[in-house]
């Protein structure tokens, strides 16, 4: 019996502890491994897997601030996202994304991507684990719309990246990105991440990370985020805190705390409660509350409900309710 068979005949619990691992670890870029090839591949038992993901999200207003507040003019109403990703035996993957925001002050906009990612060195797919893998990710983005001005102008965003992980406990990761804009140039971005998990498996700790400047090379926006994840009960429930400071250099700085909790349900659904806390320069803060209810009705087949709600320091309040579904192939 291959390794193939076994992971089809244990799939629904397996499934559902990948979901709760994945974001135990909070790894950005790591895939996980079972037998020695990604999990999607695993679980379709080829050497090729293909993910699709969509996702739908809907804002409810009474204030109708988002039609008319200009604090809000780029809030998105309603939102449609999109994934392709193919998942390769020798731990290579592909991405395509399309996503599409609706606004009530006209300011619709529209993105695309694309990813590769691919090992740089020869990967043994018998190995049980992502020990010593390096991998080159080049990636380009497209944002149209979205612009108070109204011109439409595509931006272009062009991405290259390197990570690495060593010895099953730390994973790190560089990337530079290049903004144009009508073939012209518009800023440079250097970030970094970093995490780190204990012996124990049981608490992963990391740092993000980014730098930027304008096409004239000055200092453009920059940020630093720290984060934490730790198993509360082994396989069962996890929490992740997280903290972030971001300097627009647009006379605004703001910080931003987040916690997520996870909680496994059987073996296929899993819960995730969250809170966030934002504040800035502008004395301006809100507070957002959330509730996610994921099911896998088999290993390739899982669906999500969310709700998530918003209080803002100005006496506004927001409803957000968002679905989506994932398909392996």
């Amino acid at each position: 019996m291959n390794g193939y068979t076994t992971i089809r005949r244990g799939c629904f619990c397996f499934a559902a502890w990948f979901g709760l691992l994945a974001a135990a670890r909070a790894q950005m870029g790591e895939d996980v491994l079972f037998g020695g090839v990604p999990l999607e591949n695993a679980i379709v038992g080829r050497a090729w897997a293909l993910r699709l993901r969509a996702e739908t999200q809907l804002t409810a207003d009474d204030d109708e601030v988002v039609e008319e507040d200009v604090r809000y003019a780029q809030f998105p109403s309603q939102m449609f996202s999109s994934e392709a990703r193919l998942f390769l035996e020798d731990r290579s993957s592909a991405r395509a994304r399309y996503a599409m925001w609706h606004n009530e002050q006209d300011l619709d906009a529209r993105e695309w991507s694309f990813r590769v990612r691919l090992p740089l060195s020869v990967v043994d797919v018998y190995a049980t684990s992502l020990d010593e893998a390096d991998y080159l990710t080049l990636r380009f983005r497209r944002r149209e719309g979205g612009t108070p001005d109204g011109e439409n102008v595509p931006r272009e965003y062009w991405y290259a990246g390197y990570d690495k992980s060593f010895h099953e406990s730390l994973y790190l990761s560089l990337q530079y990105r290049l903004m144009t804009e009508r073939g012209e140039t518009l800023g440079h971005q250097l970030a970094e991440y970093a995490s780190w998990m204990l012996p124990s498996e049981r608490i992963v700790l990391g740092q993000q990370a980014a730098v930027s400047s304008d096409q004239d090379n000055e200092l453009g926006p920059w940020y630093v985020r720290v984060f934490g994840t730790a198993w509360l009960v082994e396989e069962l429930t996890s929490l992740r805190l997280q903290a972030q400071h971001y300097d627009t250099r647009a006379a605004l700085t703001y910080q931003e705390y987040v916690a997520h909790l996870y909680q496994r349900l059987g073996g296929r659904t899993f819960v995730r409660l969250g809170c966030r806390y934002y504040t800035d320069s502008d004395d301006f803060s809100s507070q957002a509350w959330g509730l996610k209810i994921q099911e896998y009705f088999s290993p390739a087949v899982a669906g999500h409900v969310g709700y998530r709600a918003y209080a803002h320091s100005d006496d506004t309040t927001f409803d957000t309710f968002y679905a989506g579904i994932e398909l392996l192939l």
